[in-house]
């Protein structure tokens, strides 16, 4: 190969290996919503907050945490009308819970 031929390749590389970085996905980023715990139904939380009705799916890794005690996704039906802050990331429209904190408190109107 003449080094014309090299250099283009060696160019030709560069950019393919730039658009393969730059297409990766992003790093997932950690959101929260808080409001009252509406229901729980399977997998789904729904969550009353102060702009709207939210819904979080509870991933196989998602931590409950019940004051400084950490419990099962199963007690969460038991805790509906309680405050709640639940971390979540976002994917393709898909908000996945990472933590739910219940509050001690239910929310009363």
């Amino acid at each position: 190969m003449s080094r014309s031929h090299l250099s283009r390749a060696a160019v030709g590389l560069s950019v393919l290996a730039l658009a393969v970085l730059s297409t990766a996905a992003a790093p997932l980023h950690s959101h929260a919503v808080v409001g009252t715990l509406q229901k729980v139904d399977g997998q789904t939380l729904t969550v009353q907050t102060s702009t709207g009705v939210q819904t979080v799916t509870l991933a196989s890794g998602t931590t409950v945490h019940l004051g400084s005690k950490t419990v099962s996704t199963s007690e969460l039906p038991a805790k509906t009308g309680s405050r709640v802050k639940v971390r979540y990331t976002e994917s393709g429209g898909r908000k996945e819970a990472e933590s739910v904190t219940v509050s001690s408190a239910k929310h009363t109107h």
